[in-house]
């Protein structure tokens, strides 16, 4: 565990400053090539923000999974995870580092 808390810290950088970059430059990309409007530039990198930050802890968790041998079972607990959220809500942590750690953790915990 304590070598994947490694990993994640050293490919987060500092925190979520990575992300946010990507997201942006993203948003960028889209108004150079007139797919929206500067105007929406933040709202575009927000929304990116958030899809990376999900793809990347979904590749987490199977990554994890796939090693652990228990790919069927986390990826039905994936399932019933996201669909549950949808209606629920659930923790809001301050940082995308953040929120990654909790979720892994969680997985952990649920496999033993």
């Amino acid at each position: 565990m304590k070598k994947f808390a490694t990993c994640v810290m050293i490919f987060a950088g500092s925190d979520s400053e990575m992300i946010s970059k990507l997201a942006k430059s993203i948003a960028h990309f889209f108004v150079v090539q007139n797919i929206t409007e500067e105007s929406k530039e933040v709202i575009y990198a927000y929304g990116m923000e958030l899809l990376i930050s999900d793809v990347l802890n979904t590749i987490i968790v199977l990554l994890i999974a796939l090693f652990s041998h228990t790919l069927p079972a986390v990826v039905v607990f994936i399932a019933v995870f996201m669909g549950l959220r949808q209606f629920v809500g659930g923790f809001h942590a301050n940082s995308h580092l953040s929120c990654i750690e909790p979720e892994e953790l969680r997985n952990y915990v649920n496999k033993k």
